[in-house]
């Protein structure tokens, strides 16, 4: 026969169940009220952040790399900006190619072909950086360096062979972290019937946008047409910014007449939701609105801080180097008045690379170094 419990054990038991959910109610209450404060407290200010902002900026500065006529003689050309406004020279050459067409052709000089000169910093660990570059052949220069004074690894590489291309221009290098491929991106015309006749009078070529792929510099893909907005584009520029693809490149139609006309001749932009296209909506010119109403060509756009900007050459009379800013990459503002560029610098790249690399271009002999 089982024993009823005494009536003061059972309160007891009670109490005790009592006062463990009440310390359990009040433990998750504090850790609610806890995180609803924190989630409440103040972060950052404006200023803290643009402190941190310009702290990390000093480990990092831009640099453009340029030519200037003729035809690159003299080799890359550097200078450094740290507000993209204002840019300081740094003496060199610091390459000059041994590869390409002679820049005279009769001339015991061996003075090469280096127009468009597109310096890249490779995103792997240690990768350095690659250039290409316009060789006034029907294919494009590259080269590799870990410093930007130490250049190996030179080679010419051929383009479209078996077709009848008629040049290679403003090639460019781009790397795809999705499928781990670089594109060299360029414009080229052919010399048949690929392509429907200009329609526009005055475009004496019939340039579209052509790219390879390759994953160690050493092999390339067979050439496909990158863009085709249906007529002569050439100096195409990609670049990734609000979770989609840009593609700046120059309206290349009416390239061959003095009939002023501001709907071609100048920049205009397409975008893409992949790295390889298709892409649509083309914009109106975004240049134009400057000094050179056309004949505006090479555009580099970039992000510094919260803005959107696009350096551009413009290659007509009294030519000059442009930039245009922009809060959403679609209404843009001409502020080339005050950009402050190296004397006669023509179509060229920006890129952000460490300070200390350009403090080693500083320092560094002005003759250029190859191995």
């Amino acid at each position: 026969m089982t024993r009823a419990r005494p009536k003061t054990i059972i309160k007891t038991e009670n109490r005790i169940k009592m006062r463990k959910t009440l310390y359990f109610t009040y433990a998750l209450v504090m850790t609610m009220a806890l995180a609803l404060i924190t989630s409440c407290a103040p972060g950052p200010s404006k200023k803290a952040k643009e402190d941190a902002l310009k702290e990390k900026e000093q480990d990092s500065i831009y640099l453009f790399s340029f030519f200037r006529e003729p035809q690159g003689l003299g080799g890359l050309n550097l200078a450094y900006s740290h507000d993209l406004l204002e840019w300081k020279e740094i003496p060199g050459p610091f390459f000059e190619p041994s590869v390409g067409a002679k820049i005279k052709e009769n001339d015991t000089l061996d003075d090469r072909f280096l127009r468009d000169p597109f310096l890249v910093k490779d995103p792997k660990p240690n990768g350095g950086y690659h250039m290409v570059w316009t060789t006034g052949k029907v294919g494009f220069g590259i080269a590799h360096s870990q410093d930007l004074v130490t250049w190996h690894g030179e080679e010419f590489v051929p383009v479209l062979p078996g077709r009848p291309a008629e040049n290679c221009w403003a090639p460019k290098l781009f790397f795809n972290a999705e499928d781990g491929n670089w594109i060299v991106l360029w414009s080229s015309t052919l010399g048949d019937d690929t392509f429907p006749d200009p329609v526009v009078p005055g475009t004496s070529r019939n340039h579209r946008l052509w790219y390879m792929k390759t994953k160690d510099f050493k092999t390339y893909s067979e050439a496909q047409v990158f863009f085709d907005p249906g007529h002569s584009a050439i100096d195409a520029n990609l670049f990734k910014a609000e979770g989609k693809y840009h593609l700046f490149f120059k309206d290349e139609r009416a390239n061959n007449t003095p009939d002023v006309n501001p709907e071609y001749q100048n920049i205009r932009v397409a975008t893409s939701d992949d790295f390889y296209g298709p892409f649509t909506q083309i914009s109106d010119p975004i240049t134009g609105h400057g000094k050179g109403i056309w004949e505006n060509e090479g555009p580099t756009p970039l992000k510094h801080r919260d803005k959107y900007y696009c350096f551009y050459d413009h290659h007509g009379v009294n030519g000059y180097f442009g930039l245009l800013k922009s809060d959403d990459l679609v209404h843009w503002k001409d502020i080339s008045g005050q950009l402050k560029m190296p004397e006669n610098c023509r179509h060229g790249n920006v890129l952000r690379v460490p300070a200390k690399e350009v403090a080693n271009l500083v320092n560094a002999p002005i003759e250029y170094h190859k191995q």
